[in-house]
């Protein structure tokens, strides 16, 4: 068994710390956030250091960013991998991840949801609650897939796309970096810029 240090101690922080919790995996589970001293727990979690404060734990420590942006996530995740820290990746037991799906380092896949055969999942991903990912799809870094998002077969996302709560997206489509669908929306042709994207079918905003 090993230790995970959470960096960020909000709601979000709460449910990945609750998936590494039902993993059985870690014997201490610990947070750092901005917020330390003035709180000293998220939920029964203690918090033990600020966010900027993590490099002293290193070596006593897995790390985990629970931050929901996805351009603040990944920056911190690329910075304690330049410093050499350990990246833990979070499968909670209610999931179902093929064994032929490749998971990135500092990723979180939480209970209820599906990533089917040869999926290929960037660092720092989120797959939400009850959100599914088909088979041969890639996804690249710091994607977040909100609950009840359904993403058909060979389906490719560039790096930090939000799909937001219960959106579609049909099979073998392709999105660019920086894309944020918004809750709903249905994409059913490939989406060449970034932006905000909107309703059935999917416009720009």
């Amino acid at each position: 068994m090993t230790k995970l240090m959470i960096i960020g101690a909000g709601g979000h922080g709460r449910v990945v710390a609750d998936c590494a919790q039902a993993m059985g995996r870690f014997e201490e589970i610990v947070f750092a956030d901005a917020s330390y001293p003035n709180r000293e727990f998220n939920s029964h979690w203690p918090i033990v250091a600020q966010d900027t404060g993590w490099q002293k734990y290193l070596n006593q420590y897995e790390f985990i960013v629970a931050i929901g942006d996805n351009h603040a996530r990944l920056k911190m995740i690329e910075e304690i991998r330049k410093a050499g820290g350990q990246l833990a990746s979070l499968i909670h037991p209610a999931a179902v991840v093929s064994p032929y799906a490749n998971i990135g380092d500092g990723s979180a896949i939480f209970a209820n949801a599906v990533v089917s055969v040869n999926c290929q999942l960037g660092l720092a991903t989120i797959v939400n609650h009850n959100a599914t990912i088909d088979h041969d799809c890639k996804l690249g870094d710091a994607c977040h897939i909100a609950p009840g998002t359904n993403i058909s077969g060979g389906v490719t996302l560039g790096h930090k796309v939000w799909a937001g709560v219960g959106s579609t997206i049909i099979q073998n489509r392709q999105l660019a970096d920086n894309v944020y669908l918004g809750a709903g929306t249905v994409v059913i042709k490939d989406i060449e810029q970034a932006g905000t994207y909107v309703g059935n079918p999917a416009r720009k905003l």
